[in-house]
């Protein structure tokens, strides 16, 4: 069946709103729409069985608050933005496999929803107690990855993350409800909007599925093989000297009694298998300040054990003169996947330089894995660009640090911000390595630089670059969205 197809039957639901049937983006070609909400951080991208094309979801809210959800699909007749409304409570949407194609899984107040994108009907899969309990708790995200493949069967379970457990929504029709002890957590993380959950992921040990999550500097590992209704956690201390979450909560909520002139906070910043063993790899993030602007940060990847332990010592070690922003694992290409992590150099140096120009250099490191899938220390490319910043707040405006294969290669190219306003891109010359130049685009880079996505929507094996654009842009071209291909 055509996909596009039926989103054209599905129009005659109330639910749908066509906002833009858009002209196929010819290469160097722009298409503009607005939108009738603002998008929030929720971004997926779908794949179904019987289309080439990508499609890419964003959710958002309308003035009225209303949480809404629009799709973006292209085929030979051109490019189609259908919107659809979610439910009033919907906290965070994600995508995972489902049958013959992607699902679209909607995470609520206090249960969770399958939407079918087809013909937008609704199905409640299971009641759950999540961390989000109210509309103060709902940003519309898709960061908290609850569809995961646990078991390797190709359909997603639904991992949801409470105060005192996780809950695991599986088997046929999602009927069954799998709860994972947590330890307790501060009651007082109800209300503090930086709360950052407990970073966890799926582990598989030949055929048996786990569980696997970091509490402080505690492994907990949920074996799910025969599970009962609730189970509790096999502990194993990491001995990393990881930060209590006591200290964490801290230390991003602005505690005044907290001194930033010494502080070095350590904990969990991605538990992701990196080498391709189905083990979930550990990346911890260690941050030392020495004042309110002069931070630094170092990253340590441990690599799993086959019996899910970690080496105290790191397999890899990435280190900075300052800040960086995040850390992300990129497939670069078949067989070769790679670390990026922008970061700035902020100092009282920089802010001199800054009073003058507004802006600072922001360092986009790569660093490749080799053929056992271990990162390289030492980056294979290093990257600058020029980001605002903003003296009045000391906040530094969020990098556009994307990737999409552009040019039909098979390698994931680099998308990044020129300047002000300006979108450019560097060509993937593979083992890690980019063009010294940029190719620019006409397309305007939005101030949020996490708005800018890549997706090949029809399905000719080249990337098309997504652009939306909120608050933060103007008036004039908030809820804009262009898609332009390169």
């Amino acid at each position: 069946m055509n996909v596009m197809h039926f989103l054209a039957q599905s129009l005659r639901r109330t639910s749908i709103v066509v906002v833009g049937s858009l002209c196929c983006t010819a290469a160097g070609a722009e298409d503009t729409h607005k939108l009738s909400f603002l998008p929030q951080t929720g971004v997926v991208t779908l794949e179904f069985a019987d289309r080439s094309g990508e499609v890419l979801a964003l959710a958002g809210r309308d003035d009225s608050g209303t949480p809404r959800i629009a799709f973006l699909t292209a085929d030979d007749s051109g490019t189609t933005i259908i919107e659809r409304a979610l439910p009033e409570d919907a906290v965070a949407i994600d995508a995972g496999p489902n049958g013959d194609g992607d699902a679209l899984f909607v995470l609520c107040a206090d249960r969770v929803e399958r939407l079918d994108t087809l013909d937008g009907a609704y199905t409640p899969l299971a009641s759950v107690e999540s961390l989000y309990r109210g509309r103060s708790f709902a940003p519309l995200t898709s960061s908290l990855d609850i569809a995961q493949d646990i078991d390797g069967d190709d359909d997603s379970e639904i991992l949801v993350q409470g105060f005192d457990e996780l809950a695991v929504i599986s088997g046929d029709a999602y009927a069954e409800v799998t709860l994972l002890d947590l330890p307790s957590i501060r009651r007082s993380f109800e209300r503090a909007q930086n709360y950052r959950p407990v970073r966890t992921a799926p582990a598989r040990l030949e055929a048996q599925a786990a569980v696997v999550a970091v509490r402080g500097d505690d492994l907990l590992r949920f074996d799910l093989a025969g599970a009962e209704d609730t189970v509790a956690a096999q502990t194993l201390a990491l001995g990393l000297e990881l930060s209590s979450e006591r200290d964490i909560e801290r230390f991003y909520n602005g505690d005044p009694e907290l001194d930033q002139r010494d502080v070095t906070l350590r904990e969990p910043e991605l538990l992701s298998d990196i080498n391709g063993d189905d083990l979930p790899d550990l990346v911890t993030l260690e941050t030392k300040s020495t004042g309110v602007f002069d931070k630094q940060t170092t990253y340590r990847i441990h690599l799993a054990r086959p019996d899910l332990s970690f080496d105290t010592e790191p397999d890899t070690v990435i280190s900075s003169k300052g800040y960086q922003f995040y850390i992300r694992k990129v497939q670069l290409e078949e067989g070769r996947a790679a670390i990026v992590s922008p970061g700035v150099r902020i100092g009282v140096r920089t802010i001199i330089g800054a009073l003058f120009s507004r802006s600072v250099t922001l360092d986009i490191a790569v660093h490749t894995a080799d053929d056992a899938g271990v990162i390289a220390a030492e980056a294979s490319a290093e990257i600058r660009a020029k980001v605002r910043f903003d003296f009045g707040s000391g906040q530094v405006e969020f990098p556009t640090v994307e990737f999409g294969d552009l040019d039909g290669d098979g390698r994931q190219d680099l998308i990044l911000k020129r300047g002000r306003d300006k979108l450019g891109w560097r060509r993937n010359l593979g083992d890690g390595r980019f063009e010294r130049r940029n190719t620019d685009m006409e397309l305007r880079a939005p101030k949020n630089g996490s708005n800018v996505f890549a997706a090949d929507l029809d399905g000719d094996g080249n990337d098309e670059i997504i652009v939306r654009y909120d608050m933060q842009d103007g008036d004039e071209l908030r809820r804009t969205l262009r898609i332009a291909n390169p």
